[in-house]
């Protein structure tokens, strides 16, 4: 299922636009590896598809070795390289080029260099940024000799794309540049151009044109001696094909093997990957899902590309992850298998491609850490169509693996391209990925039957009270100052009485609010959280309100310790408003939840004085 990309990532540039944070990041990948997927070509991390053709003019014959990993140099390869190329110098991802007959490519100073092998490598789209590295340009330039030359040149469509050539024009086996005669109707370079792209690009075709050649030596080549690098002189200039040439300048002696090594291709790409655990295929050397940001087809409102895929246990290293706003809870019961009747996700998106959008969704319902095709739904979204949602529902679906766990992982795709249940690893020319946590409502073997504080000075004093623990591993102390980031602040192991009063003392010094919440864990690894508890220095006792239940299903049932008037909103977890009531005095009050969906909500309460708290609650189906 997955397909390991022999992509190297190498250097990432930050560019803005509107919501749309572009990074362009350069890849390298070497010519063995496209000629292996060859015919249907390697994908780019940006779903551009890139193929190789081995080419020939004039009398020129590759070997079979040429192509192969190299670099087969005959000299010694270490990495070292010119200072501009910015590819992977790995030795074994640069590859041959090579004739088993030196006689096949030979006599360049004579005939314009028409005799020549080499590479046109070519993509579906225009590309930005293809540079090209050529080591072991070597030989003895005297007559006869096999010095070698070689040269590149790039187009985009018909148009020919100016390249710089930097070479190493120094020391005993420097490279240097020399101008060849291509003006003749007959050219091979011509007639192979046209065969190839047609005859406007021929047209636009110089008369003269550069070539890089062995200066001088006869010394064994290696890695330091004897190179050239193409890059475009527009580092932003579209390409859509690129050709690398290369012979020898004068003739041999006696026909030879001759031999030299190609570079790993450089390209520059915006992609977008997931943060789901590496297990779902997340990093790019993973064959990882990731999509070309293009800014016109989008989960959500947001998308920012990035480099590589970032694993996470929580899948929360993302922050573009905006087409679901909560992920709602599914019950888990702890059995090794049981069925959820039904469960749905909801994304929004955005398209104005003017095409038809194309959307995939999969839930890992069997924890095996992969997304199987039978856990894979589709969907799709009419050209035209620029905003709007998209509802994913699994009915009667078995939710197996551990016992007990917290949660699962689920992956959702957009893209104009199709995409199947089979499909979530890979990549994609547009849209977007988003990966998120699915998390479980688990019963833990206790009954909390209260949770209570008090200050005394600036310590917090904490009591809750437990029954029926059962298997229990202890309570975290949690302690927060704004109600939403919580920090570790004691553990109490669990007695697993059937009835126990717990304490725990916080020396911590207490800002205007301290919230405090219990995380109760249980030996399998499972956990919930507590009501929160909300004290304030200077009023000396507990000043919190109490939920009941939580999570809740029907009804949320509000204990206020000290009768007071209160104006309470239920928001969402964006901060929206959803509802607003008041107590108008009492000590409790009851509310009717069921109309809310799934997921996280917070219960915001201000009394008369304008002071304000703020308690976090869960609603289950």
């Amino acid at each position: 299922m997955k397909l390991l990309l022999p992509f190297v990532l190498l250097i990432t540039l930050a560019l803005c636009a509107t919501q749309h944070i572009l990074a362009q990041t350069n890849y390298s990948f070497s010519i063995n590896a496209i000629l292996n997927s060859m015919p249907n070509g390697l994908r780019l991390p940006n779903g551009t598809i890139v193929k190789v053709d081995k080419i020939t003019t004039g009398t020129g014959v590759h070997s079979a070795t040429s192509g192969q990993p190299g670099p087969q140099m005959g000299g010694t390869f270490t990495g070292n390289t010119l200072p501009q190329y910015v590819g992977d110098h790995t030795p074994t991802q640069f590859s041959v080029i090579e004739t088993t007959s030196s006689a096949t490519i030979d006599g360049g100073v004579n005939n314009n260099c028409q005799n020549s092998i080499g590479y046109r490598i070519y993509f579906d789209r225009p590309t930005i940024k293809i540079s090209f590295l050529s080591v072991d340009i070597d030989g003895t330039n005297t007559n006869p000799g096999n010095a070698e030359w070689v040269s590149s040149f790039a187009y985009n469509g018909t148009t020919l794309v100016p390249y710089d050539q930097i070479n190493s024009s120094s020391g005993i086996d420097a490279v240097g540049a020399t101008t060849i005669n291509t003006s003749a109707a007959g050219h091979n370079w011509r007639t192979l151009i046209t065969s190839t792209l047609g005859a406007a690009a021929t047209a636009n075709f110089p008369n003269s044109y550069i070539i890089q050649r062995a200066a001088g030596g006869g010394f064994p080549p290696d890695d330091v001696r004897g190179q050239a690098l193409f890059t475009p002189t527009d580092p932003n200039a579209a390409i859509t094909s690129f050709f690398l040439m290369w012979g020898l300048w004068q003739v041999p002696a006696a026909p030879t093997t001759q031999t030299s090594g190609l570079s790993p291709i450089v390209v520059r790409v915006s992609p977008d990957f997931g943060d789901l655990p590496d297990s779902y295929a997340t990093l790019l050397a993973s064959g990882g899902a990731s999509h070309g940001v293009v800014g016109s087809l989008t989960l959500g409102t947001n998308e920012n590309t990035k480099p590589d895929g970032t694993p996470s246990a929580l899948a929360n290293t993302d922050p573009d992850d905006d087409g679901i706003a909560v992920v709602p809870i599914i019950p888990n019961n702890s059995n090794l298998s049981q069925t959820i009747p039904t469960y749905s996700l909801t994304t929004t998106f955005n398209n104005t491609t003017g095409q038809a959008a194309n959307f995939a969704a999969w839930i890992d319902w069997n924890n095996n850490g992969n997304f199987d095709a039978g856990e894979g739904q589709t969907a799709s979204s009419p050209g035209g169509t620029t905003s709007g949602t998209i509802t994913f529902t699994w009915n009667n679906v078995t939710l197996s693996g551990i016992a007990g766990t917290t949660h699962t992982y689920a992956r959702i795709r957009t893209s104009t391209e199709a995409i199947t249940t089979a499909q979530f690893t890979g990549a994609l020319k547009d849209g977007e990925v988003e990966d998120y946590l699915v998390p479980f409502t688990v019963t833990l073997p206790l009954h909390l039957i209260s949770f209570t504080g008090k200050l005394e000075g600036t310590r917090a004093h904490l009591t809750w009270i437990t029954q029926q623990e059962e298997n229990m591993e202890g309570f975290e102390v949690e302690r927060s100052y704004n109600g939403i980031d919580y920090i570790k602040a004691g553990f109490i192991g669990a007695t697993n009485a059937g009835h126990h009063q717990y304490n725990f003392v916080d020396n911590y010094p207490l800002q205007p609010t301290g919230y405090y919440r219990l995380k109760m864990l249980d030996k399998d690894g499972r956990f919930q959280y507590s009501t929160v508890v909300i004290l304030k220095p200077g009023r000396g006792q507990q000043s919190s309100l109490q939920l009941s239940p939580n999570p809740v299903s029907n009804v949320l049932n509000i204990s206020i310790p000290v009768a007071e008037s209160f104006t309470f909103h239920i928001l969402d977890i964006k901060g929206q408003v959803l509802r607003t009531l008041s107590s108008n005095g009492s000590n409790a009050l009851s509310i009717d939840v069921t109309g809310l969906s799934q997921g996280q909500y917070y219960l915001k309460a201000t009394n008369r004085q304008g002071k304000t708290q703020t308690l976090r609650f869960m609603k289950n189906q």
